[in-house]
């Protein structure tokens, strides 16, 4: 990719805010990425990146090496050396998925006076509407000059396939405040072949809401539905292959019984409408019962499990994947450590495994053994619950992982493994939404 002039500064150094920065010089940008402090700033320029993405670790350095990105500390200099500085900071939640967005506003406070004249600040963490307004009115009442204004385009990454999904989107979302900023934007916005939808600040702000609200509400129905068809012995699975082939359901539709959302970002958003509702005086009762729903899934795990062994004293159970989704190293919000948590309670023993948990991670929490062969995590357990639904799952020698175990039981919470094979290999199958016994009455 031919390099460009455009300099480009882009604040938080996470998921979002690396895979952006390696993401923009790879189509040519000359990007300055801000660290918090001059050891983060070393690391990342010797390679060393504190988070796991597919192709990130070789995009990062490869640019690098190229000269077309480079990690600093934060400088004034820099900042106004730049026509677009991007705000890419993984937006923290609490327990209850609730944002927390003040580090955006001391940013803004930061490069306010640094910005040169006619730079644009494109916002791309996720934020709850009527931020993007108020922090434009932040940057502009500390700001020394004159700029264009502030743009929101909400970020689509999805971990595991975050760099394919910057580089070819659906589509792209654009909220501006001005003509001026949308004519500025365009420029950067031009280097990425897909749809991109123009509009306001707040449109493109509840455009993010709503499709991850669709999405928790596709995953949050087709559980609930699931759970039904397991009462009555009927496989959801058909029923979704049947559901697929109806032209006003997408074939890529949210449909996949198993456990519920996790991660925080679908929640986040459901969280911030229902917020809104209750601050304008309107009833949420859909977001309401998608949380509800979603909140008590894990339990639907551990009663077909507690089913199936009718008790958990001298047992034990082995969780295989503990990443909140695949190709990725985060804990954060995983169902896993719900699950185990639980299984803790009833006097169940836990061993793990998982291909790429950040270890560091890993540490900080107790009460189970980790493993780091699968074939070893299961020996002497009574049953093995796939809760990540890691790829390398599919190729496992299913008559090798039964050897060592005391009761060859599996309970795939995603429904990935072929039950046949399973079955074959002297298994007891257990899915979810899939007819079978365990939660009938």
């Amino acid at each position: 990719m031919e390099s460009n002039s455009t300099k480009v500064c882009v604040f938080g150094l996470w998921h979002l805010g690396l895979v952006t920065s390696g993401c923009l010089a790879e189509l040519g940008f000359d990007v300055i990425a801000i660290a918090d402090n001059q050891t983060e700033c070393d690391a990342l320029n010797n390679g060393f990146l504190p988070i796991y993405e597919p192709e990130l670790e070789h995009l990062i350095s490869k640019n690098i090496a190229s000269g077309r990105l480079q990690f600093a500390t934060q400088d004034c200099d820099l900042i106004s050396s730049a026509e677009f500085v991007i705000l890419a900071y993984d937006t923290p939640i609490d327990q209850d998925d609730h944002v927390n967005i003040s580090n955006l506003f001391d940013t803004a406070k930061l490069i306010a006076p640094c910005l040169q004249e006619n730079a644009s600040v494109i916002i791309n963490s996720q934020v709850p509407v009527g931020t993007s307004e108020k922090l434009s009115e932040t940057i502009k009442s500390f700001a020394q000059s004159s700029i264009n204004g502030v743009a929101y385009s909400p970020e689509n990454l999805r971990l595991g396939q975050a760099i394919q999904r910057f580089m070819h989107p659906d589509f792209i979302v654009v909220g501006t405040e001005n003509a001026t900023v949308t004519k500025h934007v365009k420029q950067l916005y031009s280097e990425i072949d897909a749809t991109v939808v123009w509009t306001n600040l707040r449109t493109a702000e509840m455009t993010k809401h709503a499709l991850n609200a669709y999405l928790a509400t596709g995953i949050s129905f087709i559980n609930e539905f699931a759970n039904i068809s397991d009462r009555v012995g009927a496989d959801t699975l058909k029923v979704i292959e049947a559901l697929k082939l109806d032209s006003r359901i997408s074939a890529n539709a949210p449909l996949t019984p198993g456990l519920g959302f996790s991660g925080g970002t679908l929640a986040r958003d459901v969280q911030v409408l229902r917020e809104i509702a209750k601050d304008k005086k309107q009833i949420s009762s859909l977001l309401d019962s998608v949380i509800e729903v979603n909140s008590r899934q894990t339990t639907v795990v551990i009663e077909k499990i507690t089913n199936t062994l009718q008790s958990f004293e001298g047992a034990t159970i082995a969780i295989l994947g503990l990443t909140y989704k695949p190709d990725t190293s985060t804990l954060r919000r995983s169902v896993a450590l719900e699950i185990i948590e639980m299984l803790l309670a009833k006097g169940a023993k836990i061993r793990t495994y998982d291909p790429m948990v950040d270890r560091d991670e890993l540490s900080k929490y107790t009460g189970f053994t980790f493993i780091d062969d699968v074939y070893s995590a299961v020996a002497g357990c009574d049953a093995a619950i796939l809760a990540t639904p890691w790829p390398e799952f599919h190729k496992l020698d299913f008559k090798k992982l039964k050897t060592p175990m005391r009761q060859a039981i599996i309970l795939d919470a995603h429904n990935m493994l072929d039950s046949v094979k399973i079955k074959r290999a002297g298994f007891r199958y257990i899915g979810i939404g899939t007819g079978d016994q365990a939660t009938q009455d």
